[in-house]
């Protein structure tokens, strides 16, 4: 070899090293926010589906009753409510338990018979209870049975990337579940049964 080819062949191996830096720091920060915001869509997911498991045993918890149910049980399964929802901070959920029905069979709106809410976290938003709402279609649909709605709200915020932006932080998932009693066609707290 020449030594002309042999400084050419130098030359190209060092521009090669600055063109693979200057790519690496280009693909880098892509890279790493792509893995990070995976991480964290992730984390959103599962504490999703964690809030509707909560929901869904907290409704069920509730239609399993006859004819009355007490304060301390619905305390109770706010508490297991909670508990399905480890390792998330119990301090920031809150859990709302609704009892619709229909006063005459005429009606199309639902009545709330009863509603008791978990002493932690934030206020979820008010049930719609209008003619047209899922409540009220359940009801009517049912003729004579209650309807429970049960509803989970979490805090979720993604840790570490306050400034990617906005999409997933500060924000509170919501889920509802509604469920027929099993065991009677009335389900009260207080007797009688307003």
């Amino acid at each position: 070899m020449t030594v002309a080819a042999t400084r050419h062949t130098r030359t190209r191996s060092r521009g090669d090293r600055g063109v693979a830096a200057i790519e690496f720091i280009i693909v880098f920060p892509m890279l790493l926010l792509l893995f990070i915001g995976t991480i964290n869509i992730t984390k959103f997911m599962n504490v999703n589906l964690k809030v509707k498991a909560a929901a869904e045993l907290a409704a069920d918890l509730v239609t399993r009753h006859k004819d009355t149910i007490k304060t301390s049980d619905i305390d109770d399964y706010f508490t297991a409510a909670e508990l399905s929802l480890r390792p998330i901070d119990a301090t920031n959920v809150r859990v709302d338990v609704y009892n619709f029905y229909l006063k005459n069979k005429t009606d199309t709106q639902a009545t709330l018979r009863w509603s008791k809410s978990s002493s932690n976290g934030t206020a979820c938003s008010e049930p719609d209870t209008s003619s047209t709402s899922p409540i009220s279609k359940l009801v009517v649909a049912g003729q004579t049975t209650d309807v429970v709605l049960a509803v989970v709200c979490v805090p979720f915020s993604m840790p570490g990337i306050p400034w990617l932006g906005t999409a997933f932080n500060n924000k509170v998932i919501e889920r509802q579940m509604f469920m027929a009693l099993r065991e009677s066609q009335t389900l009260c707290i207080l007797t009688p049964c307003p």
